[in-house]
């Protein structure tokens, strides 16, 4: 028995013990961008729907979702919201600076947006989860956490 068929049954065995949870399936495509090792994730500090729940038991509709991710001396600040044209994040980094900021989702890299020297930023929103990937010169990339829209 080679190694190849060596793996192919454990890999059957395992999958037989302990199958892969069909919620995670929508998001498996996604799991190389987890895997990158230049990049400092920034968590969730506030989130208005978590603070919404807390406080009132229900979200207001149609209120735009407020959230804040840090990580090491950054902060990233967004709103997320329906517009005329489709879903959208407007963001402001802190400190203020010049950035590229990409817009993930689990399918892949999407829009490429610049934050200007005052740190804001604005990009339309695929659907499903996303991710922002954050890109300040002589700085490590910054990736977000995932967020569930």
């Amino acid at each position: 028995m080679d190694d190849d068929m060596l793996l192919g049954l454990l890999r059957d065995a395992a999958a037989e013990h302990d199958p892969v949870p069909e919620s995670t399936r929508p998001v498996a495509p996604g799991a190389p961008l987890l895997a990158e090792l230049d990049v400092e994730l920034a968590a969730i500090l506030e989130d208005s729907v978590v603070d919404d729940e807390a406080r009132a038991g229900v979200r207001s509709v149609g209120m735009p979702r407020l959230v804040v991710f840090g990580a090491g001396d950054l902060e990233i600040e967004v709103e997320v919201f329906d517009g005329l044209d489709g879903r959208r994040i407007v963001g402001q980094l802190a400190p203020a600076c010049m950035a590229d900021v990409r817009v993930r989702t689990p399918w892949g890299a999407g829009e490429l947006v610049q934050a200007d020297e005052l740190g804001r930023f604005s990009a339309a929103l695929p659907a499903g989860p996303i991710s922002l990937r954050i890109e300040r010169v002589g700085c490590a990339p910054v990736a977000t956490s995932w967020l569930a829209l």
